[in-house]
């Protein structure tokens, strides 16, 4: 809590050192401004950058069509620098390049800004607050581990604002990253971490959304963080099965990979080893 117009291609690492020399403060950087002959069949009207970002987002890709929707989003943006719609638009875009594994580490940053801009202008809108919590999430994945833990309050807040606004986006989105992030974080005095309140999140997220594949392999590892095998192996089924690329597209495949991962620990748990 992610593409088909034919695109000539310019390999991100050459636009993240045209990006260095061209952000202004606050704001992301704008390929169109940037590299203009790459978008130069982008419009000049706000109203229809937005509708372009709209349309050009697709959440089972190619990746060229959500950099077309960063692009368009990055434009308006530009253009109306207080528009939170745009900025959500391509805060959304660009956590699908990173998501996906297309994004250049540099432009981590700027899916953060997006959703700074988007919740800014919308502090009350629970979806823009989410995706600043996924963006959060991706940058820290990719800092050093004292920035990462220092950065670990932020992202908690904007998860509990998300829970406190509409708990239901994503289905329950936010319980599970939040769940996941006490499971994982180191506990104190170092960090966060608390594997008892990790399994409580995850056990209401799979009780009140249990039809998404991520209610269950997260609680999967809380039960076998709390040595419950039984019980982990049975999350990890249910994840399995719900799993459906029909439903989650790319996403079921990784999925499916990590439910085979975490298995072998758990019966390496369950043996001894």
């Amino acid at each position: 809590m992610r593409n088909p117009l034919v695109l000539p291609v310019v390999p991100l690492s050459l636009l993240g050192a045209l990006l260095l020399s061209g952000c202004g403060a606050g704001m992301p950087c704008c390929y169109d401004d940037l590299y203009g002959v790459r978008w130069q069949w982008l419009p000049d009207d706000h109203d229809r950058l937005v509708a372009t970002s709209e349309a050009s987002y697709k959440e089972a890709g190619p990746a060229s069509e959500n950099e077309a929707s960063l692009a368009a989003a990055c434009k308006a943006l530009r253009m109306e620098s207080n528009d939170s719609y745009a900025a959500h638009l391509g805060g959304r875009a660009c956590f699908w390049l990173s998501d996906h594994g297309d994004a250049a580490e540099w432009m981590h940053s700027d899916c953060v800004r997006f959703s700074e801009i988007a919740v800014a202008g919308a502090p009350r809108n629970p979806q823009y607050h989410y995706q600043l919590a996924l963006n959060l999430g991706i940058l820290l994945q990719h800092a050093g581990l004292r920035k990462a833990l220092t950065g670990l309050g932020r992202l908690i807040d904007e998860l509990e604002t998300v829970l406190a606004l509409d708990e239901s986006q994503d289905q329950g989105g936010a319980l599970r990253v939040l769940g996941l992030l006490y499971l994982r974080a180191p506990a104190w005095p170092t960090g966060p971490g608390d594997e008892e309140k990790a399994l409580d999140l995850l056990k209401r997220a799979a009780s009140h959304y249990p039809n998404h594949p991520m209610t269950q392999l997260p609680l999967a590892e809380a039960w076998l963080a709390d040595e419950s095998f039984d019980e982990a192996l049975e999350a990890l089924n249910r994840a399995r099965t719900l799993a459906d690329p029909a439903a989650f597209l790319w996403r079921a495949e990784r999925w499916r990979q990590e439910a085979d991962a975490l298995e072998q620990k758990i019966r390496r748990a369950m043996s001894g080893n």
